[in-house]
């Protein structure tokens, strides 16, 4: 597990454990109501759930939308959005790209700034995106920030900060591709996201080399 914190960060690998138990534990704990609205046969039910579906009980509660958050203010849905998703899919997607890219940002932030900056991206994008943007919508992922993320280290490989191997070049390509086909809601959920990063780190870059 050592090796896994200092190739990665630490901060990216508990935020990649506490999304893998949360789908664990989502898809373990959802009712047969749950179930039949998706298939009649329970195991095909389940299997789509797994692979695209986020219909388990943390899914419920953890979820974000405009009326569960603002309305009924349930503002804690602006956090544990980003630790839930929508199949195994979505989130082996996600959790790989946080883990190519993050593990530059957070050694070049340390892990409390990191950690503040990841989250502080997330509400925001979500807020602006999701909250005001599409009201109807209801929102899982961590996509926001891990777009955010992209935007910081986009700086730093400008500033000349950091390389990339050539594989995680062809793998952030692929993602990107993959994210940008997802529809107009998704499309500009990243693409803000992306926005907050790149601003993010000027600040925050800029202010680590004033020390």
């Amino acid at each position: 597990m050592r090796k896994i914190i200092d190739k990665y960060g630490l901060i990216n690998v508990i935020i990649s454990l506490i999304c893998c138990v949360v789908f664990i534990l989502n898809c373990m704990l959802i009712t047969k109501a749950s179930l039949i609205n998706i298939n009649e046969n329970i195991a095909i039910a389940w299997l789509l759930n797994f692979f695209g579906g986020c219909e388990g009980i943390l899914g419920k509660w953890g979820s974000m939308s405009y009326a569960t958050a603002f309305e009924e203010l349930q503002l804690w849905r602006l956090v544990t959005q980003a630790y839930l998703h929508q199949g195994i899919i979505h989130m082996g997607f996600n959790l790989a790209a946080l883990l190519v890219v993050g593990k530059y940002v957070e050694k070049q932030l340390g892990f409390v700034k990191y950690l503040t900056v990841y989250h502080l991206i997330t509400i925001i994008d979500v807020v602006v995106i999701e909250g005001f943007l599409f009201t109807n919508s209801v929102s899982v992922g961590a996509s926001g920030g891990i777009f955010g993320v992209i935007g910081i280290a986009f700086v730093m490989f400008m500033r000349k900060q950091l390389r990339f191997k050539k594989s995680e070049i062809v793998w952030l390509i692929i993602f990107v591709l993959i994210a940008s086909v997802l529809g107009m809601e998704t499309l500009l959920l990243h693409a803000f996201g992306f926005v907050l990063g790149v601003i993010s780190g000027f600040i925050v870059i800029r202010k680590n080399a004033a020390k």
